[in-house]
């Protein structure tokens, strides 16, 4: 694995920490792949190309609701 992919899949856990903090608030559908990628990154999977923005677009998304 390279220094590259270890840092995404850093980056792609500390969003999971910060999406799970708003589970909660979550819509089905963001729920939904909120618990696919958190299974995928649990171990040791690849890292999807799109799945790192999901993640930040998801949060965003709460984010413009609680306005």
């Amino acid at each position: 694995m390279s220094d590259s992919e270890t840092d995404d899949i850093a980056a792609i856990r500390a969003l999971l920490v910060q999406v799970e903090a708003v589970a909660g608030e979550l819509l089905p559908n963001e729920s939904a792949l909120y618990e696919e990628l958190r299974a995928k990154y649990a171990g040791d999977g690849a890292v999807g190309f799109a799945d790192r923005r999901c993640l930040e677009v998801i949060l965003r998304n709460v984010l413009i609701r609680k306005q």
